[in-house]
């Protein structure tokens, strides 16, 4: 399943959680890498939770979207060349 797929799929009643996820959905569309939207959900959800603004169903996604992806990150690591 593609991040896309998966914010799709995502139901959320806060209307600034759902702005968020609208946002991610239409950058995702105009062709950003994945990673860069993930880490900006991650960010645009982080500060939410810091105003203690999250919802008990916009915390459980930010707590699944914050778990290690080991596949994608391994994919990234392999990919990016170090001089």
């Amino acid at each position: 399943m593609t991040l896309k797929e998966a914010l799709q799929k995502v139901k959320l009643e806060n209307p600034e959680e759902k702005r968020i996820i609208e946002a991610a959905i239409i950058s995702l569309n105009n062709g950003v890498f994945e990673p860069k939207v993930l880490k900006e959900l991650k960010i645009a959800f982080e500060k939410l939770a810091q105003k203690n603004q999250l919802s008990k169903l916009g915390m459980k996604f930010y707590m699944e979207i914050s778990k290690p992806n080991f596949n994608l990150d391994s994919d990234l690591s392999s990919s990016i060349t170090w001089f």
